[in-house]
């Protein structure tokens, strides 16, 4: 009967610690490469305005990898680029760096592993809605009177997406199970 407790406990510990790991591991790799993505300046275009921001392209890699193959058949068919090499070093070339420096490494490999997770198991949807207000005010010097002009551009953007990182779940299920077995030893030498 203990043996049957201590098992107990130590499955429960070992599958509560390593969701609460799982569940921590994936939003800090993104973090990270938002990070590096405002570090390396690139917010300056991907405002929103002039090209998408952040959140949209995460959503746009991985609905491209729920439709298409290949990041390179992706990006030909869905954006002005031949292929993931050239965006790099266009989008490097933009923020003044080599493709190869080590933050532009990281973002990019970054959303291609974002694309390859569009590839993964069941999708669930998210929407992402940006809005944009800019006033803009002036005082005609002749007419003496001021000129309020307010502008509202709203986009809403639907897509279906799955983050399941299974080599990183059963990595974190490991070390979970070993975190709880030592757990479960200093419970039972009590």
């Amino acid at each position: 009967m203990l043996k049957l407790r201590t098992l107990l406990i130590f499955v429960v510990g070992a599958l509560t610690l390593s969701s609460i790991l799982a569940s921590l591991a994936q939003p800090l790799q993104e973090v990270n490469a938002r990070s590096a993505f405002e570090g390396l300046g690139c917010t300056r275009c991907h405002d929103g305005g002039r090209a998408p921001r952040w959140e949209v392209l995460v959503v746009r890699f991985i609905s491209w990898g729920e439709r298409y193959t290949s990041i390179d058949e992706a990006l030909r068919r869905e954006t002005r680029f031949e292929s993931f090499d050239v965006l790099r070093e266009r989008m490097a070339s933009n923020a003044g760096k080599s493709k190869d420096d080590p933050q532009v490494v990281f973002v990019f490999d970054y959303l291609k592993s974002v694309f390859e997770r569009g590839k993964g198991a069941p999708p669930t949807t998210v929407t992402i809605t940006n809005t944009i207000t800019r006033t803009i005010t002036a005082v005609e010097p002749r007419a003496e009177r001021t000129v309020t002009l307010t502008e509202l551009r709203t986009s809403v953007q639907t897509t279906t997406i799955t983050q399941v990182n299974w080599p990183i779940s059963i990595l974190l299920l490991i070390i979970g199970l070993v975190v709880g077995g030592i757990i479960v030893r200093f419970l039972i030498s009590r």
